[in-house]
């Protein structure tokens, strides 16, 4: 697997992937977030999120709800732009090439809200939740 470095490099594999996996379509993609994200409208409307790493102290940070391993985190603002476009489903891959997914309702119920320590509200879910996309 080559190292997926960039916005536009994770767009293009996920929606590789997905083409191949499930014969989905696309007719507009919308950078967010400085390029960080992506809003793809097609059969379903996703958003993709590139991630340098998954959110390792996710385990002990919510280690009394029972939870461990490592996580996913958005912030709250991009999910309340997911959720008025439209967003189904969530699609996050990391720089090796993993794709992982999960839908937007599920995140959203299975996640905890938390202030990071620059003041930006976010949600984190266990990865866990998602599925494997490859």
């Amino acid at each position: 697997m080559r190292a997926i470095l960039n916005e536009e490099n994770a767009v293009k594999e996920v929606l590789q992937a997905l083409k191949h996996n499930i014969n989905y379509s696309w007719q507009h993609i919308q950078y967010v977030n400085n390029n960080r994200y992506a809003i793809v409208k097609g059969d379903t409307n996703i958003a993709i999120l590139l991630k340098r790493d998954p959110f390792f102290n996710f385990g002990y940070k919510f280690r009394q709800y029972g939870e461990h391993g490592v996580g996913d985190t958005i912030n709250i603002e991009q999910l309340k732009e997911f959720i008025r476009k439209g967003v189904k489903f969530i699609y996050t891959i990391f720089p090796n090439g993993k794709i992982y997914f999960i839908a937007i309702d599920e995140f959203l119920k299975n996640s905890y809200e938390w202030t990071q320590k620059e003041g930006t509200a976010v949600r984190s879910c266990s990865i866990q939740r998602f599925k494997r996309a490859n």
